[in-house]
């Protein structure tokens, strides 16, 4: 028999262990308990459009009273997790009709598809208090972090693009008597690419890794993530569809826009996300965009941007909409990695999404950025059609009418020869139409100048896409004022088509412009010049070597032997006792060493199989020409000319645009006259046609100079003074300012005793009338109807001898 100690000691035992076992009994209760209050009630949806059926990204899900919510991704898929069951869900998203719908109880397995109404997005009044209102506070406080949010005000950053780009239209599938299947779903067009995208120093260089286009075999249609829409709104302007707008994230935007706040919503972290809808005030309408903003209230980082335009062009009106989602990478910089567009074209009943994911996200600055900015498949040695290389970097798979798409377009696209059909298009964008092994250069088919009159003409050449090292060429024509014929060849050696260097030997005998600029020419122009009443003509051989250094540094060196006609009177002169300096009639021959620069640090360059081009010259570029010459017998008689231009566009997105010109040029030594300056124009006469760079309006005919200055302003005051004339035609007003001063050495003549002025004290006039009058025609180009009004020493007595008015053809930079 135990004792009572010893039982006390026994109980004692249990009781410990009966505790230790209840503690962790109640602890794994506990646990149970929070591991179950945690377990969420969840519901999967998708946002859908119930009108095209296509996902609503971005849309705010509350499934609570408290306002507790979920955002849509990209794709119109949402997830809900709550801790109490969901009894109703309610959808918000700019463009749409609130949507209420009750949630069944237990959840049904599988997809809840919410159908949300489109609906016309109307923005709040506003209504000023005397303090900020709220929307405006949180938008100053996106504003004062852009700096560190912006990916475009870091040092660099590069990711990887994936691009999708559908076109679809049910009714043209109709007009084009095809009768497509239900799975193609009425898509046109399929194109996909992947882009290396990288950011450096304020430059963009984006590799086209791979691109694929349903309908070509050989070809694609690549796409850049900018292509139809900014990278992000952490910007001062925003980009859609090549138009520009002011940023609702920008300083400028605090001036132009009215913000309201629309709805707020809490996530799952507890973070209030605010929905800002902002409108542009009616007198900024044009440069302006309708959206909302989604900021966060934790750290005014942005989630969501949203906007919504229309836009008129020559072809068609079209209504867009843009969706980025805002994701943060590194310290706070916020990038937008899901980028939604949407076209609509009613006129034509078209419509084109595109879709742009990126990966691969990686901040800091690359030791150096290439001299381009887009590359082809070509530069990464991809095989552009390889759809291996698509699957790794699709964010979703294909679709099932994606897949018919390139199915059934791939097949048509064979069928009717779609890829040679685009091989033999493509040159018509330099003014070249292939025919074979040849193309035909449409340029040299009609021209006019008072020289000539009507000028018609042939130029062919070898096809540039057939024969990329060796070029051969040539050209002939007929002026019917003149009745001269006019002939010329060239052969072009390709060297290096990374650096665009070339080497080309040329003959032509052709018209020898008095005056001729020492600068490069890059081609043959149309109407490069009207007013030519005196020319003389020339037999040339020509070499000339050319390229580029570090891209945006151009550079040419020609040797020139010259056999000149001397036709002008303004051959090689002899100074008279009374001081002036006459020209002679004699033929003479010329030798001439030229060496000449172009420097355009903003020039947009693309490389692909053929090497370096540039696409567009940005907004200033500056070139220099220096020319020696003497006669093959008297090479110790020399002499030395010196000639500049600088053209500058500055750009107001308020206030439109202002192109500059400023040139000048001297030349000293012994020198036929024929290589002087001259300063023309159409001045004098109550309608002038003045073609490209001739802005000046001076009075008629030739003014001679040994040195001259001038320099040209063209104001396009669009889009704050346009003239809306129709929906689609908006031309605007212009103003125009010319100058320019001019010197002689000694007073100059021409042999038949005619002496030609100089405008030593300088001529001026200023000008008024309307800007984009046919629209632009021209590449980087404009067309403007101007009266000019001549002030200053050349003023006639008769003021009407004072006003002309012009029809200018205005080479630009853009």
């Amino acid at each position: 028999m135990q004792s009572s100690r010893a039982r006390k000691s026994t109980f004692r035992g249990g009781g410990l262990v009966k505790m230790i076992f209840g503690v962790l009994l109640s602890v794994m209760m506990l646990w149970k308990g929070v591991s179950l209050a945690q377990e969420p009630y969840r519901v999967i949806g998708r946002c859908v459009d119930s009108v095209s059926g296509r996902p609503v990204p971005f849309a705010h899900v509350v499934y609570d009273s408290n306002g507790h919510g979920v955002a849509c991704d990209i794709d119109g898929r949402f997830e809900v997790k709550a801790a109490q069951p969901v009894e109703w869900l309610e959808l918000h998203c700019l463009g749409y009709k609130v949507c209420s719908i009750p949630v069944k109880q237990p959840v049904q397995p599988g997809e809840l598809v919410v159908r949300l109404t489109p609906a016309p997005v109307q923005i709040g009044d506003v209504v000023i208090q005397p303090r900020e209102s709220p929307a405006l506070r949180i938008v100053r406080g996106t504003i004062a972090r852009r700096g560190r949010y912006s990916p475009d005000m870091q040092p660099g950053y590069s990711f990887i693009a994936y691009s999708k780009l559908t076109l679809s239209g049910e009714e043209k599938m109709e007009d084009f008597r095809l009768d497509a299947p239900p799975a193609l779903g009425g898509q046109l067009l399929v194109s996909e690419t992947v882009v290396k995208h990288r950011y450096a120093g304020g430059r963009h260089c984006d590799s086209i890794m791979v691109a694929r286009t349903s309908g070509l075999k050989n070809r694609a249609l690549p796409l850049r993530p900018s292509s139809f829409q900014s990278l992000n709104f952490l910007a001062d302007e925003v980009h859609v569809l090549g138009a520009r707008y002011v940023s609702p994230l920008s300083e400028r935007g605090l001036r132009i826009y009215r913000y309201h706040m629309q709805d707020t919503v809490v996530n799952l972290q507890g973070d209030t996300i605010y929905t800002i809808a902002f409108s542009p005030r009616r007198a900024f309408s044009t440069i302006g965009l309708k959206g909302a903003l989604y900021i966060s209230a934790r750290d005014f980082a942005p989630r969501v941007a949203m906007a919504l335009g229309r836009g008129d062009e020559e072809i068609a009106t079209y209504g867009f909409e843009v969706r980025q989602q805002y994701n943060a990478y590194g310290d706070s910089v916020w990038f937008a990695d899901g980028l939604r567009c949407v076209v609509n074209m009613p006129d034509s009943a078209l419509r084109i999404d595109v879709e742009t994911h990126l990966r691969d996200v990686q901040l800091g600055r690359e030791a150096k950025l290439p001299t381009w900015d887009i590359a082809d498949m070509a530069e990464t040695g991809a095989n552009p059609m390889s759809d291996s290389l698509l699957r790794n970097y699709r964010a979703a798979p294909l679709t099932r009418a994606d897949t018919a798409t390139y199915r059934i377009v791939d097949s048509l696209g064979q069928k009717a020869g779609i890829d040679r059909m685009v091989g033999l298009l493509s040159p018509l964008q330099d003014g070249l139409l292939p025919l074979g092994p040849l193309q035909v250069d449409l340029a040299q088919l009609l021209d006019f100048n008072s020289a000539e009159g009507v000028r018609v003409g042939l130029g062919v050449g070898s096809n540039t896409h057939r024969f990329q090292r060796v070029q051969v060429g040539g050209y002939g024509a007929y002026g019917f004022r003149d009745r001269r014929w006019k002939y010329g060849g060239r052969v072009n050696l390709k060297l290096h088509g990374a650096s665009e260097s070339y080497l080309k030997f040329g003959y032509s005998h052709d018209l020898a412009r008095l005056g001729e600029s020492s600068l490069h020419k890059q081609g043959h122009e149309l109407l490069v010049e009207i007013y030519m009443n005196r020319v003389d003509y020339a037999s040339a051989v020509s070499a000339t070597l050319g390229g580029r250094i570090h891209g945006r540094l151009q550079y040419w060196l020609e040797g020139r032997w010259d056999n000149v006609f001397n036709t002008s009177g303004l051959g090689y002169s002899t100074l008279l006792p009374t001081g002036f300096l006459q020209g002679d009639r004699n033929d003479y021959q010329l030798i001439r060493g030229t060496a000449m620069v172009r420097w355009a640090p903003r020039s947009y360059l693309q490389l692909d199989e053929r090497g370096i081009s540039e696409l567009r010259p940005g907004d200033f570029s500056l070139e220099l020409g220096f020319e020696v010459g003497a006669m093959p017998r008297h090479l110790a008689e020399r002499y030395y000319r010196l000639q500049g231009q600088l053209t500058h566009t500055a750009s107001w997105l308020e206030c439109g645009k202002l192109h500059s010109r400023l040139g000048g040029g001297f030349a000293v030594g012994r020198y036929p006259l024929a290589r002087g300056f001259f300063s023309q124009g159409g001045g004098g006469s109550w309608i002038s046609i003045m073609a490209f760079h001739a802005f000046a309006t001076a009075p008629w005919g030739y003014y001679y100079h040994d040195a001259q200055a001038e320099g040209h302003w063209l104001y396009d005051a669009r889009p704050w003074l346009a003239l809306p004339l129709s929906k689609n035609w908006r031309p605007g007003l212009a103003l125009a300012a010319n100058a320019g001063w001019g010197l002689q050495w000694h007073r100059v003549m021409r042999a038949d005793g005619h002496g030609y002025p100089s405008m030593q004290k300088g001529f001026y006039e200023v000008g008024m009338g309307i800007v984009g009058l046919l629209g632009e025609i021209l590449s980087g180009g404009e067309s403007c109807l101007l009266c000019y009004y001549r002030v200053g020493p050349y003023m006639r007595g008769d003021w009407k001898q004072n006003i002309t008015l012009v029809f200018t053809l205005a080479k630009t930079l853009d």
